[in-house]
């Protein structure tokens, strides 16, 4: 570690926080990434820019909740399925007997004007 040096210790959401260490860079020329330790493993300079790739730590939540969430849903409509059929079954008789119905009450009303 020859010249000045800086050391960046990130604890929580690495991604977000390496993204923004290395935006700085972008910005800064005399700013230059040497590597970086993420855990037990030792980075070079072109893996400690490759942790800004890296997805942050609400995108991997929402991605593995929307992994289990499908199955979930799969079932209910699975399970829902069945339910909505027989309520269509049921229900067309009954529609067609009330627009039967209604049809001959404005021929009725139609008759008595």
């Amino acid at each position: 570690m020859a010249g000045p040096t800086a050391i960046a210790y990130l604890p929580d959401d690495i991604a977000t926080a390496a993204k923004t260490v290395l935006d700085y860079t972008k910005d800064v020329d005399k700013f230059v990434i040497k590597g970086a330790i993420l855990e037990t493993s030792v980075l070079d300079a072109e893996a400690a820019r490759g942790l800004r790739e890296m997805p942050s730590r609400a995108t991997v939540l929402a991605q593995l909740l929307g992994v289990l969430q499908g199955p979930a849903s799969q079932l209910v409509r699975t399970i829902e399925g069945p339910a909505g059929e027989l309520y269509r079954t049921i229900q067309a008789p009954l529609r067609e007997l009330a627009l039967t119905i209604q049809a001959y009450s404005e021929k009725d009303a139609q008759a008595n004007a």
